[in-house]
């Protein structure tokens, strides 16, 4: 197990979620309990009344009038939804009418559908409301000791209140006054069942006995394998010897063997495995809109936090993976499963959204990944790769693109994590490990540095279009297929057998999806799946086989492979489909039109760097990608990439940025960068250039119209340090005598 430097020990216990939870409700008092809360206040006059009216209207069939009742009940009360609730309630209860079984057979009504729609949604609204009312709840907690009647309805009501009423059953556990419900309350929250488990955990930082310890009998009877690491930390460090043996003894109730032999940091990381997965027994109440993320605080007992459902599980992660650290400091691997939950958090967090268990002012999580050191995130991006979670994979590469060297991650062992992630379905995966390695310019090769340049490449000639190859049996078809591709904004090339169509795919600046028919027979499906292995440009792309039904054997392959998938389309449209639907089970994240400049231009920086360097990596292996790119419409890009290869010692490098520097509709700024580029080339490898790419260049300097390019095609055939008869040329053609 890797050992924490204590420094970076110190920053891994403080690494705990900062939160700032919300009180929910006070303590229940004395006084407050000396009669039974009041119900929620009862609807006015005129809100009833509008209710009555049209419940009349809609059991009458009179469904024009009715929906223009529920539009104007809808616009008038939806904010206030408890007052709506009961209104509702208290006219189906007086007809004898069951309201949900009305409003659902109203909702069907063609005329009534969306004003009835609206007004139920609001009506849930109100339902919600209410279920974590304390004073609702209270009622209700008080009861469960009545009688058996009672106490059922009470439990009933209690579940639909959830996690929220368990915060108020523990604090009338700890409020001695109330004592006389004590029995009613526990057997209630083991007949809550799983509802009670998220705040019972959080709980059992609780020391008062009129908590902790019903706490841990109840989790005992619950029985959820979530509680053991929580139970084997109260076993082990609880000050109180009584809290100590009943958590022993809950511990030996739920069967768990050598109880006194367990690590609980080995317990609370395995949760914390489970809960990143999302197959942990602790889970989020599903009917909520949001989840909540319990606190326990001495003077105010359970706080809760709310949080967007789709990150509880990562939240829960990262906590468990803190009392890992807290057990244990030097757990490295919960420093970086800790890490790829805060990842995986961010990444899920929906748009707009936000986690209030985070200060305000909390760094990100890109912020704890490199200060965290280079072993603990290469973990993090071979489990996200293993995942084919490509947003946590990316993270994890742009995290190490900043803290990578050759001293923590050039090594054999340390460097092949981004060796494989250049090898990854995703393409900003791979650009982003390739630029890791590149920025820590590694002066001796290893195996996979030849990756390095091909992926940058790549990303020099990135425009933001998902790049596929068709191979279909019949040309007009993969004509027709091509075309319909395009037209739906992909970048698409294609032919009738396999070589043909990986040759016209080095038309494309990379290749995500390829897509091939199964009528063309198995020796070809098979010939693609060799070639794509050994090419790197082919072998992280998502292929998609045309089969004539879902029964074909291929569709048995794709179950156990995220690269493969089987489609029965075979129009343009449906094919469209299938490449999205391939790049996302793949792992692949779309790249827009703008992030594709900013990448192009950053890798064309980063390729240029490494030819300065002259590091172990060849960068003339990306120069027929960066003599296409002179033809690329973005000027920036063109500069960009004339410097690349004003870096590169050839003859095609050197006519490449004449001849794009010549022509007629190459702009000024382009045309003197470009020149300026030339001039480079040429002091560094000296003249390249035959007699007539001279005599055109000599051309440029004697008439081109700006008389910066003018300039700067002087400045680059002075470089070329041409012989007399040639370097005269320029003198003599001005003369006028």
């Amino acid at each position: 197990m890797k050992q924490l430097p204590r420094a970076l020990r110190n920053l891994a216990i403080a690494c705990v979620v900062g939160s700032t939870p919300v009180a929910l409700f006070a303590p229940a008092t004395a006084q407050a309990q000396a009669q039974p809360p009041a119900a929620a206040a009862a609807p006015d006059q005129d809100l009833r009344n509008a209710v009555e009216q049209f419940w009349h209207l809609a059991k009458v069939a009179n469904y024009e009038a009715a929906a223009t009742a529920a539009q104007q009940l809808a616009s008038q009360y939806a904010s206030r939804p408890a007052e709506l609730l009961a209104a509702f309630e208290a006219t189906s209860s007086a007809r004898g009418d069951n309201l949900d079984v009305w409003m659902l057979r109203w909702q069907g009504v063609e005329q009534l559908h969306q004003p009835v729609t609206e007004l139920y949604a609001a009506l849930e609204d109100g339902r919600r409301t209410r279920a974590t009312d304390p004073a609702y709840i209270d009622q209700n907690i008080q009861r469960l000791s009545v009688n058996e009647r009672a106490y059922s309805l009470a439990i009933g009501r209690l579940r639909d209140s959830g996690e929220a009423a368990v915060q108020r059953m523990l604090v009338h556990l700890a409020n001695p006054d109330q004592a006389e419900h004590h029995a009613a309350i526990r057997r209630a929250l083991r007949d809550m069942g799983r509802i009670a488990l998220n705040p019972l955990l959080a709980a059992t930082e609780a020391n008062k006995h009129e908590v902790i310890l019903p706490t841990l009998d109840v989790l005992a009877d619950l029985g959820y394998d979530a509680a053991v690491p929580y139970l084997v930390r109260v076993a082990r460090s609880a000050e109180d010897n009584a809290v100590k043996q009943a958590a022993a003894r809950a511990l030996a109730r739920m069967g768990v063997a050598n109880a006194e032999s367990l690590n609980a940091a080995d317990l609370y990381y395995q949760l914390a495995e489970k809960l990143y997965y999302d197959n942990a027994s602790l889970v989020a109440d599903q009917r909520r809109p949001v989840a909540f993320v319990w606190f326990w605080e001495e003077d105010r007992g359970l706080q809760r936090v709310e949080v967007p459902s789709v990150i509880f599980n990562e939240i829960m992660a990262m906590r468990a993976a803190e009392y890992a650290l807290k057990a244990d400091p030097s757990r490295g691997d919960a420093v970086s499963l800790w890490l790829a939950a805060n990842f995986k958090r961010e990444a899920e967090l929906p748009e707009g959204q936000t986690d209030s268990t985070r200060a305000p002012n909390q760094p990100d999580a890109h912020y704890y990944a490199v200060s965290a050191g280079t072993d603990y995130v290469n973990a993090v991006l071979e489990r996200a790769m293993n995942d084919r979670n490509s947003a946590v994979a990316l993270a994890a590469a742009r995290a190490l693109k900043q803290i990578a060297g050759r001293s923590n991650v050039l090594n054999p062992q340390q460097v092949q994590p981004l060796v494989a992630a250049m090898r990854y379905p995703d393409r900003l995966v791979r650009i982003n490990a390739a630029e890791a390695v590149a920025m820590a310019l590694p002066a001796e090769s290893f195996t996979g540095v030849e990756r390095v340049v091909p992926v940058l490449a790549e990303a020099v000639a990135q425009t933001g279009q998902t790049n596929v190859v068709v191979i279909v049996p019949d040309q007009n078809r993969a004509v027709e297929l091509v075309d319909g591709l395009k037209q739906a904004n992909l970048a698409a090339v294609g032919g009738t057998a396999v070589d043909q169509a990986l040759a016209e795919s080095r038309r494309l600046p990379a290749v995500d999806v390829i897509v091939i028919s199964e009528e063309l027979g198995a020796d070809q499906v098979q010939l693609l799946m060799d070639r794509a292995a050994g090419d790197p440009r082919l072998e992280a792309a998502a292929k998609v086989i045309i089969t004539r039904s879902p029964a074909s054997a291929y569709a048995v392959q794709a179950l156990h492979d995220p690269l493969l998938s089987v489609t029965q389309a075979t129009d343009a449209a449906g094919l469209a489909e299938a490449v999205a639907q391939a790049r996302d089970a793949a792992g692949g994240l779309q790249l827009d039109e703008d992030a594709a400049t900013e990448l192009a231009l950053r890798a064309a920086d980063l390729l240029e760097r490494l030819a300065i360097s002259q590091t172990a990596m060849d960068v003339s292996l990306a120069q027929p990608t960066l003599l296409a790119g002179l033809s690329d419409q973005r000027p920036e890009l063109v500069k960009a990439v004339g410097r690349v290869l004003g870096r590169i010692n050839s003859a095609e490098a050197q006519q490449g940025l004449l001849d794009t520097a010549a022509a007629e509709q190459t702009t000024p700024d382009v045309a003197v960068s470009l020149f300026n580029s030339l001039a480079n080339s040429a002091k560094l490898f000296g003249n390249q250039l035959n007699d007539e790419q001279i005599q055109r260049l000599q051309q440029v300097v004697e008439e081109a119209q700006d008389l910066q390019v003018r300039s700067a095609a002087a400045e680059a055939r002075g470089a070329l340090n041409l012989p007399p008869e040639k370097a005269t040329q320029v003198i003599i053609n001005q003369s006028r005598t």
